[in-house]
C-alpha cells in the first residue's frame, strides 16, 4: 500500500498571524462604524435641543410650519427623508442585483456548451468556424 500524500497543511505562523490582525483589523473598523452612527445622531440631537426646548416635543411631531403664528414643527420632513431613503435603497438594489447579474453571466459570453464544442480548433473539425478564434479551421 502506497503512503498517503497530505496535499493540505495547517497554516504557517506567518499565515495565522496576518490573519488575526485582519479580524481585528475588520472588528475596530466595524465598531468604528457603530460609533460613528452614534455620534453622528448624538451631535444631531444636540443641535436639536435649543429646538425643541423653545418650540416644545411637537416640534418632533407636529406638522405646521407657520413663522407668523411662531408655530414649527419638521414631522413631514422627517417622513420624506424615510421615504426618499427607502425609495434609494430600493432603486439601488434592483440596480446592484442588475449589474451582479450581469457582470456574473456576461451579455456577449459564449455559452458553456459551446466551450465544450469548440474547445479547440483541429483538423478533426475541418472547415468549422471557432467562435473564439476567429478562425476558419482547415486541414494542412
Amino acid at each position: 500500500m502506497a503512503a498517503e500524500i497530505q496535499i493540505s497543511q495547517p497554516p504557517s505562523l506567518i499565515q495565522t498571524v496576518t490573519n488575526r490582525a485582519f479580524q481585528v483589523l475588520c472588528q475596530a473598523f466595524a465598531w468604528l462604524t457603530v460609533a460613528i452612527a452614534v455620534f453622528i445622531v448624538l451631535k444631531i440631537a444636540v443641535n436639536a435641543l435649543p429646538a425643541i426646548h423653545q418650540y416644545g416635543f411637537g416640534f418632533l411631531t407636529g406638522t405646521v410650519w407657520n413663522p407668523k403664528t411662531k408655530v414649527y414643527s419638521i414631522l413631514p420632513e422627517i417622513w420624506g427623508t424615510l421615504y426618499s431613503s427607502a425609495f434609494a435603497l430600493l432603486l439601488a438594489t434592483a440596480f446592484g442585483l442588475a449589474a451582479a447579474v450581469f457582470l456574473a453571466e456576461g451579455l456577449w459570453a459564449i455559452p458553456y456548451s459551446h466551450y465544450s464544442k469548440w474547445s479547440s480548433c483541429n483538423s478533426t473539425r475541418c472547415g468549422a468556424n471557432c467562435p473564439r478564434k476567429r478562425i476558419t479551421c482547415s486541414v494542412i
